[in-house]
């Protein structure tokens, strides 16, 4: 079977850099512009599908920029899988996203699947993961089961099949975990020739509104919420909110759009309660910083939330 690997060194060491900044998102390359995060299995095709990241020529699934395209045909089966191997934590609560977009409008025997699972993909085998605590089909438009032709919506919202957009991890709360995150497409036939043409766009996984488990006990959830600042934009300072429900030890840091630190905020352990910390458009070293977009991050156990704001002075 052929097996289909992308490796980019330089680009993943970029977005291994990213995802550790920015926290929130933990699928990388969910835009579908570029293959390097993805490994793509044929499971098991008898007529193997085309497929096109970065697509641009037809109306795009969801945002700007490009999309994946997967299309082809088969008189028997065809089936791909898209996939990367993340770490989740052990309790968490994760929302799965995406776009889907149906361009051949006459799509039957179908599926579109998003998967999440502890259970490792195998070149050339179908995989479809057993539903339990420890893997699931989360989401999927499947014509057999409620998802007619010329579909055009967001997995999460119009999907006709899976357990739903929640994902929580399993295992002893607060340990990381090691899952298997991949999108399926296939279609199967006895009747003659079915072609399809598909876009998948923004894929992503982030945790449920700021909650994260505490890795040194098994009952501790913790759970804040980060607020828009304001001013914004702004000169020269900024007052950032944020709300914890129980205490936890958390950091507040700004970096700019190269994920670079700029300045930390809040590097202490705080008791439940409603906070505000202000900026004053330095960095840690006192010096102004230039105008333009950055970014501020509030973590607690791993677990962080994002927001953009803009200095102009």
């Amino acid at each position: 079977m052929k097996r289909y690997c992308y490796w980019s060194m330089c680009l993943t060491l970029v977005l291994s850099m990213m995802s550790g900044v920015f926290a929130q998102e933990l699928v990388l390359g969910g835009n579908m512009e570029d293959p390097t995060a993805w490994t793509i299995y044929n499971m098991g095709s008898t007529d193997e599908p085309d497929f096109e990241f970065n697509y641009k020529l037809d109306t795009l699934a969801a945002g700007s920029g490009g999309c994946l395209n997967v299309y082809g045909g088969s008189a028997s089966y065809t089936n791909l899988l898209f996939w990367q191997e993340l770490t989740l934590v052990a309790g968490q609560t994760y929302k799965i996203s995406g776009a889907f977009r149906d361009l051949s409008r006459e799509l039957s025997n179908f599926w579109c699947q998003i998967y999440i699972s502890t259970e490792a993909p195998v070149d050339g085998v179908d995989w479809t993961p057993l539903a339990g605590a420890n893997s699931d089909m989360r989401l999927s438009f499947n014509t057999w089961n409620g998802c007619g032709p010329g579909v055009d919506g967001t997995f999460q919202d119009n999907s006709c099949e899976g357990s739903g957009p929640l994902y929580t991890t399993p295992g002893d709360s607060g340990q990381d975990v090691t899952v298997y995150y991949g999108l399926k497409i296939g279609v199967w036939t006895d009747s003659g020739e079915k072609e399809f043409d598909v876009l998948v766009d923004e894929l992503s996984l982030v945790p449920l509104e700021g909650t994260a488990v505490g890795k040194n006990s098994e009952k501790t959830i913790v759970r804040f919420r980060l607020e828009q600042n304001f001013p914004n934009p702004f000169n020269p300072a900024t007052v950032i909110p944020y709300t914890l429900k129980n205490k936890a030890f958390i950091t507040i840091a700004i970096y700019n759009v190269l994920g670079e630190h700029v300045a930390t905020l809040v590097d202490r352990e705080l008791p439940a309660g409603e906070y505000k910390v202000q900026w004053d458009g330095h960095n840690q070293s006192g010096r102004e910083a230039n105008n333009g977009i950055y970014f501020y991050e509030m973590k607690a156990d791993g677990v962080g939330q994002t927001r953009k704001m803009m200095l102009m002075r």
